[in-house]
């Protein structure tokens, strides 16, 4: 098995608000409420908390090169929004104070007595946010002594009264959540995607094709360990289909990372997520094939190797995986995927790419689709469908406005505001 990166290569790191702070537009409607306040326009943070001092409280953060001009303040008072769970989406915000900035893009930052526990390494954001609610006009920084006022440690919901007694804004908060955790579900898949090119020299084939001439293996099973799923990658018996004896067990199984947040109810050992397949895709049927039922993983390897040079469009133009519909129930070691064929139904549809995420302004349905790229999109059921097509092929040399495709998702607002009883609480929506 070829070595596996495990670092996130460059062009996969995020802009974060750097990439848009500026250009964003937020509904401003002079909330009197909100003492200072900052947008996040991607769902992945920017930074990481690499390691605690737990005498000193004092926190070690690496910082996204790029991200540098916009988010991440000089040192003095800041704050540092973490998950409020190991893995779970950001939702405390900790005040803090940045001590120095040290070579390598690396900040050491103190938290107070009252956020530990809440600062442990993984993803995070630094930054120095902006006073009052930040809307059409230029964001000003917010003062020092703003920040300074800020308790160690805010948890979004906790004694919030708009998340406690409305029940759309819990609506909205718990859909926002779920589309960003799907988002990053896409995100790391097709980094595992690029992760299996990088360590075989040949884009992972949609299917592997039995020595029977029918489909064994699903694009799914071969980026497991690419997944942090290597042990259950080992339990599949790659010299059987996928739903032999030996196998058909595995299907049964859940794995986190392929199912969708926002699918309702039990659906154990089911993919929300599909690969675009046909001819003009990306991802193009028949191409491996195993001679025998020993030939995996040399078959792999076998014949033409194609490169993400193929995709003449450009990768940020071409989708390679998107939210597939829930009435499939695909198992996901199922070698079954969205096919680019005549019967490509668009968005929505049971033959096309699924949408069940709600739009922020309640107008509709979105579906989440990742580009070969890396970037994930938000697309309206209301995309037209020709633009649609343009992006799903890879070699068409059409030309797609995408400034008709966005989807009206926004970016997240984290807010602190302060309450009728003058404690202040976090918001984000």
């Amino acid at each position: 098995m070829p070595s596996i990166a495990r670092r996130i290569p460059l062009r996969f790191r995020l802009l974060g608000i750097a990439a848009g702070l500026l250009a964003c537009t937020v509904d401003a409607r002079g909330d009197d409420r909100v003492i200072v306040s900052f947008p996040i326009v991607t769902p992945e943070p920017i930074h990481r908390i690499v390691s605690i001092d737990a005498v000193r409280r004092q926190a070690r953060i690496e910082l996204v090169p790029e991200a540098l001009p916009v988010s991440m303040p000089t040192e003095g008072q800041a704050v540092l929004v973490v998950p409020s769970k190991a893995g779970g989406p950001l939702t405390s915000l900790a005040r803090v104070e940045i001590d120095e900035l040290l070579e390598g893009n690396v900040a050491l930052a103190t938290f107070g007595k009252g956020a530990e526990g809440a600062i442990r390494p993984g993803p995070a954001i630094l930054i120095r946010p902006f006073a009052g609610l930040v809307g059409d006009a230029p964001p000003v920084p917010a003062p020092t002594k703003a920040i300074s006022k800020l308790p160690d440690l805010l948890v979004a919901g906790a004694g919030s009264p708009t998340s406690a007694t409305d029940p759309r804004a819990l609506s909205r908060g718990r859909d926002t959540q779920r589309r960003n955790e799907s988002i990053d579900h896409l995100k790391r898949i097709a980094l595992a995607f690029h992760n299996f090119a990088d360590a075989y020299g040949t884009l992972p084939p949609p299917a592997v094709i039995g020595p029977d001439g029918k489909p064994w293996h699903s694009w799914r099973v071969l980026l497991l360990p690419f997944l942090e799923e290597a042990g259950l990658y080992q339990q599949y018996d790659f010299s059987q289909p996928w739903d032999s004896v030996k196998n058909r067990p595995l299907a049964d199984r859940t794995v986190k990372i392929y199912r969708d947040p926002a699918r309702e109810g039990p659906a154990d050992g089911i993919s929300d997520y599909a690969a675009i397949v046909g001819r003009a895709a990306v991802f193009q049927p028949g191409i491996v094939k195993m001679e025998s039922e020993r030939d995996f993983p040399a078959c792999l390897t076998k014949g033409k190797k194609v490169t993400l040079a193929s995709v003449t469009d450009g990768t940020s133009n071409t989708i390679i995986f998107a939210t597939v519909d829930p009435s499939r129930n695909i198992p996901w070691t199922k070698p079954e995927d969205i096919l680019l064929d005549d019967g490509f139904a668009g968005l929505g549809k049971a033959r096309g790419i699924g949408a069940i995420h709600p739009a922020t302004d309640d107008t509709g349905k979105l579906g989440l689709v990742a580009f070969a790229d890396g970037a994930v999109s938000a697309l309206p059921t209301s995309t037209d469908q020709g633009d649609l097509m343009k992006l799903l092929t890879a070699r068409g040399g059409e030309v797609v406005d995408r400034s008709n495709l966005a989807a009206a998702t926004g970016p997240t607002m984290v807010k602190v505001v302060s309450a009728e009883d003058g404690s202040l609480q976090l918001e984000i929506d």
